[in-house]
């Protein structure tokens, strides 16, 4: 790494080192492995016009490890998965989840809706991303006149966490759902990976919710218990150990 010199918190000059290639134009452009630690402009005067050409085949965005799964895939993948609006499981969901304002503060109330989805898990395979916001616009609206803005937050960023972890098409969660759902649930908009890194088809990933039945998987159950701790903030759920 470069050095560079900065002031410490005592006032002294001294060298730190820096993961700054270069700067042009007063922009700092960093180092990266891929670029043989240095930045990509850098890294590219050192080839030859062949390597050039290899290596952006190889790590340019057209390159089979970042090919997605088609819309036509994904769509035909939700509809298998999804159930009506109507379906009881939906309807009771739903009122389990408006039936009291204080479901985030009490215990029994989450571990109800948990327990619910363990046991249904056979026919209950997640909502999809409309079903789940408007699931939250309903009971934002109901639940969260009157609140001040930190409780009110609180509540939303918990049940935000709770419907994603829920959802089948978690790829077309949008900011409807709430800013920390598209954020954290659904890769920013983007399609699931058609291939692993061995070039073998990939299987899209499930709603957080289905590993609830799975707790054997190191993954999974980190997955599922970090749900857990999000979407329950103010209770205490088991969580798999």
């Amino acid at each position: 790494m470069n050095k560079t010199w900065k002031r410490n918190n005592k006032g002294r000059l001294e060298k730190i080192e820096t993961t700054i290639c270069c700067v042009e134009d007063n922009r700092e452009f960093y180092k990266y492995h891929l670029f043989n630690n240095k930045c990509s402009k850098c890294h590219l005067k050192t080839l030859s016009e062949t390597e050039k050409e290899e290596f952006m085949k190889k790590h340019a965005t057209f390159h089979w490890k970042y090919e997605r799964y088609p819309k036509k895939d994904l769509h035909w993948y939700t509809t298998d998965l999804q159930v009506s609006d109507n379906h009881g499981f939906i309807k009771l969901l739903t009122y389990m989840l408006n039936a009291t304002d204080d479901l985030f503060h009490n215990k029994n109330h989450m571990d109800n809706i948990l327990k619910l989805l363990y046991t249904c898990n056979y026919v209950f395979k997640g909502l999809t991303s409309k079903q789940a916001t408007n699931i939250y616009n309903d009971w934002k609206n109901k639940h969260t006149e009157g609140l001040s803005n930190v409780t009110k937050n609180k509540l939303l960023i918990c049940l935000q966490h709770f419907l994603a972890g829920l959802v089948i098409d978690w790829w077309n969660i949008t900011n409807e759902l709430g800013g920390v759902a598209y954020c954290y649930y659904a890769n920013w908009g983007k399609a699931p990976l058609l291939f692993d890194n061995n070039h073998e088809k990939k299987p899209i990933q499930k709603p957080i919710f289905e590993y609830i039945n799975s707790p054997n998987n190191t993954d999974e159950k980190s997955r599922f218990n970090s749900w857990i701790r999000n979407g329950t903030t103010f209770v205490h759920i088991p969580i798999i150990s």
